[in-house]
């Protein structure tokens, strides 16, 4: 679930190498701050956690990796994506 390929599609290269809009500063995530590496970071920690907290990092990566295959002009949008990544990211990290 790694690959952000649309189905039949190429790879979305410029949403990968955007900064997502939000602050992130709760993620222990190395600069540039892109899509692909909050991914990674995203992926991570989901990876290293248990139970409801790996769900809730499997969230925010799910939502972060539509965001970056929203479509302009399609709902949800990507900012709201992103918002919904942040904020499952943010309960995650509150909770470590």
């Amino acid at each position: 679930m790694n690959d952000t390929t649309p189905p039949g599609g190429t790879q979305p290269t410029a949403l990968l190498d955007q900064a997502p809009p939000g602050p992130w500063s709760f993620l222990n995530v190395p600069p540039p701050l892109t899509g692909r590496v909050l991914l990674a970071a995203l992926r991570e920690a989901e990876r290293a956690a248990h139970g409801e907290l790996r769900e809730l990092w499997g969230f925010a990566a799910m939502n972060a990796e539509a965001a970056m295959n929203a479509l302009p002009g399609t709902r949800p949008a990507a900012g709201e994506l992103w918002a919904a990544a942040q904020e499952y990211a943010q309960i995650a990290a509150s909770v470590r």
